[in-house]
């Protein structure tokens, strides 16, 4: 027949990976692409929980999610392996040993000639940090209540990007499915992509600081302060309001900005960061922040979180901080703080045009109705980034334009959560800036 073309198979195999001392055990596959899916290379089709056995075992505060998901070097049909997958809980808790000569997979190629050799697996690994043991998901690729999700590349080398901001940020970083595979399609080499949760708290300039030199006596001092203040009285806090409060100490004893990063790899352990790049979000400086009266720290708490609180933990926020509004010299000196250390620092911008809102001259104004309107306040807040960005080196991925050509309506349609195509031009935003200021792995 003209032009038939002749297919060739690739076996394709798990493939060493150096694990030391360690004994190195995997669940079965979960398939990610269905049977005959006409793949791209390096696609991700499938993924396993991993784990190590041995004393002193690596990735303790990460061992109940740390998966590896595996991809094809090159395109083509992906077939099943044969009994890789067993199905129920043996697809979620690594109990087999990892074999590097065990196939997993078949791939299908098109072109004439003999079939080619046997081609090594791409590897991607994901790790979660649970806020608490006991936040049990094993239902997908990093499922689960997390503080800190991370990936990085199985090959050595590159750089840290770490992610601090609101809701945007996790659809910035790791896309609908969560994969984070849109950053790693971006980047030129191998990296590393971490994104933290800072809930109940917003990530702002001053909590960030404030983290970013707080001493385990100093975090003491919070905790004894918070079992004084409900053991004093007031309304009895209830399961759910120590989960709260538990959560929001463990974003207080933690500075991500200083985190170091085990990995491992097909040549073994190594270790990573602090972070070289952190992309941060201005919009968290919107919400409302509040100063502890004795210790001096401060909060920030998103309003929604804010209305919807428990009689219990509203007390305690009453009766112990301050709230107020901070000057936009006092968040410029924080970014500037941030912007000091050993990082380059990205921001994405606030969305400051309005929807509906229609004002010609803003001088017409008084001081008391500026500070009510938040499309005001984002404006200064941008206007206070574009000084930074000259003065300390700050760079700004400029989200307020991306909305302002795109449509705020249709890409911004809620004024607090952005669409898919104006996330897309966000991330292609920020790998060309990652890329521009010299990013290890994404230039």
């Amino acid at each position: 027949m003209v032009g038939a073309a002749t297919v060739n198979g690739i076996r394709l195999r798990f493939g060493a990976i150096d694990s030391g001392s360690f004994a190195l055990m995997r669940s079965g596959l979960r398939w990610l692409r269905p049977d005959g899916h006409m793949c791209c290379a390096g696609e991700i089709v499938a993924f396993c929980n991993i784990g190590f056995l041995g004393q002193n075992a690596p990735f303790a505060a990460e061992s109940f999610d740390f998966q590896v998901a595996l991809a094809p070097r090159r395109a083509g049909r992906i077939r099943h392996g044969k009994d890789v997958s067993r199905g129920g809980y043996l697809d979620r808790l690594a109990r087999e040993p990892w074999r590097a000569e065990a196939e997993w997979g078949y791939l299908e190629t098109a072109g004439g000639g003999a079939a080619e050799a046997e081609d090594e697996t791409l590897l991607t690994f994901y790790a979660g940090r649970r806020i608490a043991d006991i936040a049990e998901d094993h239902s997908g690729l990093l499922s689960g209540w997390h503080d800190r999700v991370r990936t990085w590349t199985g090959e050595a080398g590159g750089g840290t990007l770490l992610g601090l901001g609101t809701c945007e940020q996790d659809a910035l970083l790791r896309g609908d499915d969560g994969s984070f595979a849109a950053m790693l399609a971006g980047a030129k080499g191998p990296v590393q992509i971490a994104l933290c949760d800072a809930e109940p708290l917003v990530p702002s300039s001053v909590v960030l600081a404030e983290g970013l030199v707080r001493t385990p006596a100093e975090v003491a001092l919070i905790r004894e302060d918070i079992m004084r203040s409900f053991a004093a009285g007031g309304v009895a806090p209830s399961g759910r309001d120590w989960a709260f409060i538990g959560a929001l100490l463990n974003v207080l004893e933690q500075s991500p900005l200083n985190d170091h990063y085990q990995q491992v790899g097909r040549s073994g352990f190594r270790t990573a960061g602090p972070p070289e790049a952190v992309c941060l979000s201005l919009t968290t400086e919107l919400p409302p922040t509040a100063r502890h009266k004795r210790l001096g720290y401060c909060l920030s708490i998103h309003g929604f979180r804010l209305g919807s609180l428990s009689p219990a933990i509203r007390h305690w926020l009453q009766h112990n901080f301050t709230f107020f509004t901070r000057t936009l010299a006092d968040i410029a000196r924080d970014y500037a703080r941030l912007a000091a250390g050993p990082r380059q620092i990205f921001v994405i911008n606030c969305m400051s045009t309005p929807q509906l809102e229609v004002i010609q001259n803003y001088s017409l104004l008084d001081a008391n109705t500026r500070q009510q309107l938040s499309s005001v306040r984002a404006k200064e807040l941008n206007l206070m980034l574009h000084d930074l960005e000259r003065s300390s080196g700050i760079a700004i991925i400029d989200a307020d334009a991306m909305a302002a050509d795109l449509g705020m309506l249709a890409h911004f349609p809620d004024s607090f959560h952005a669409t898919g195509t104006l996330i897309g031009e966000m991330r292609a935003e920020l790998l060309h800036q990652l890329e521009a200021y010299g990013i290890p792995g994404f230039c």
